[in-house]
């Protein structure tokens, strides 16, 4: 199953990488789907070290022509120890005499050249919405150059001169996309299949039995969010179960980091529009107020909350001609969903989903 991270990963190489042609090599090894993603959760160091060199083990075997190590919550407001971290790494290599076959690249949420300003647009050359170790073939690379050295001597010029005519704006506004866009890609990019959502089942259990997987995390009623572990809450895809203060009774949810009428991180209530749907045609409710994270239960695990998009206002069509804007759909038919909790029917919401 492809996570959140991976997901995320996939989409800036596919926007960023290849879409801003930053490296003029990455879409035809891409294409031929040559690009392993391996994805950590861990936070200690020494596991990721033992990760990454398990990759190289791998790489070497022939597993994938090339392999991004996808570390979502290792480092991920700490640049510089990520730094250090990809230096231990080329240190190990030069150790063992492998670094004629192996080249290590690092990118980060935070990346920034030693020589440039934090706020310098050509940081995003090596920034990703994720910190990521890349770990590529020496041979590969050296082909790729005698076959174009003057493009391969070109490249880090060009690409200084592109991103700062972008901006650093810009292209934060295009890492923020992809973190929101890789939620409607997990319904997709399941199983490395291309996956029709419409093939789920059209109906699931309303709600299902209290059974708790490791999606479901307690937290304290009077938790803040700047003590939860940031990992968790990624705007407009992190769900919840929520206790409604005006009945006592607990209803689901999803984060929205802000709005136009709310600055603050919040809750925004999720309803279905017909029973039969149940938990697996989500929406969010616009006839309630937002709730104060305080209100939060337990989160659900982003690894079977799967979001889509659908078109809002009945209009015909992908390209949406005629304005209507998009909405997202949660489908939590995978997630075990506590047996207290309430689902709003709010009948009428039936509109055309947009894969």
């Amino acid at each position: 199953m492809w996570s959140p991270a991976t997901l995320a990963t996939r989409l800036w190489l596919e926007r960023v990488v290849i879409g801003l042609s930053l490296c003029p090599w990455a879409k035809p090894v891409h294409e031929r789907g040559g690009v392993k993603y391996a994805h950590t959760r861990t936070e200690v160091p020494d596991t990721l070290f033992d990760c990454v060199l398990k990759e190289l083990d791998l790489l070497s075997a022939g597993d994938a022509e090339t392999t991004l190590v996808v570390a979502s919550q290792a480092f991920q407001d700490d640049f510089l120890s990520f730094n250090h971290f990809v230096q231990d790494v080329e240190e190990y290599l030069r150790q063992e005499a492998l670094d004629d076959k192996f080249q290590v690249v690092g990118f980060h949420p935070r990346f920034q050249f030693a020589d440039e300003d934090a706020s310098d647009a050509s940081n995003f050359v090596n920034r990703s919405p994720y910190p990521a170790i890349h770990l590529l073939r020496q041979e590969q690379i050296s082909e790729s150059i005698d076959a174009q050295p003057k493009l391969a001597e070109s490249v880090p010029f060009s690409n200084q001169r592109m991103l700062r005519k972008l901006g650093a704006e810009h292209m934060a506004r295009l890492l923020s996309g992809v973190k929101r866009d890789s939620g409607a890609l997990s319904m997709r990019l399941r199983d490395d299949e291309l996956a029709i959502a419409s093939s789920r089942a059209a109906a699931v259990p309303w709600i299902r039995a209290a059974c708790s997987k490791r999606r479901s995390t307690p937290i304290q009623a009077n938790y803040a969010l700047a003590d939860w572990d940031d990992a968790w809450w990624e705007d407009g895809l992190t769900c919840v179960e929520y206790e409604d203060s005006s009945d006592g009774t607990h209803r689901l949810g999803v984060y929205i980091k802000y709005s136009i009428v709310e600055s603050e991180p919040h809750i925004r209530p999720l309803c279905a529009s017909a029973s039969e749907d149940g938990v697996g045609s989500l929406l969010c409710d616009e006839e309630v107020p937002p709730v104060p994270l305080s209100a939060v239960r337990c989160v659900l695990d982003p690894e079977i909350v799967f979001v889509s998009e659908r078109q809002a206002g009945g209009g015909q069509g992908l390209g949406n001609p005629h304005g209507e804007h998009g909405e997202a759909c949660y489908d939590l038919g995978d997630v075990d969903i506590s047996a207290d909790v309430t689902l709003i029917i709010r009948e009428g919401r039936d509109t055309e989903r947009v894969l």
